[in-house]
C-alpha cells in the first residue's frame, strides 16, 4: 500500500487529528503499509492503552514510549485472526 493510501487508512483507523501525524508515519513504515499489520498495531494501541477514544482518539502516551516492534511479523497475525475467529465461532458470528 502507497504512503497516500496508508495515511487514508489509518485517518480511518484513528481520525484525522493532526496531532496524530506522527503516530501514522510511525504505523506506517513499521508495517510498511501492510493494512492487516496497520490495523493490529492500531487495536493493540487501544488495548494497551496508548491509545484512548472519548469522543476522538488522542495518544494517552507519549509517543516515544511506543513499542512497536522493528518488522511487524506475520505469526501474530495469524495468532489473533485464530483467536477472533475463536470468538465468532463462540459468540455464533460464524457463517
Amino acid at each position: 500500500m502507497g504512503k497516500e493510501s496508508a495515511n487514508e487508512m489509518l485517518g480511518t483507523l484513528v481520525g484525522r487529528d493532526v496531532s496524530l501525524g506522527p503516530l501514522k508515519r510511525v504505523v506506517a513504515d513499521k508495517t510498511e503499509g501492510n493494512p492487516l499489520f496497520m490495523e493490529e498495531i492500531v487495536l493493540s494501541l487501544f488495548e494497551d492503552g496508548t491509545l484512548a477514544h472519548n469522543g476522538e482518539v488522542k495518544l494517552a502516551k507519549p509517543l516515544a514510549s511506543l513499542r512497536i516492534p522493528p518488522r511487524y511479523r506475520g505469526f501474530s497475525l495469524r495468532a489473533s485472526i485464530d483467536c477472533r475467529q475463536t470468538k465468532r465461532t463462540f459468540c455464533g458470528w460464524s457463517r
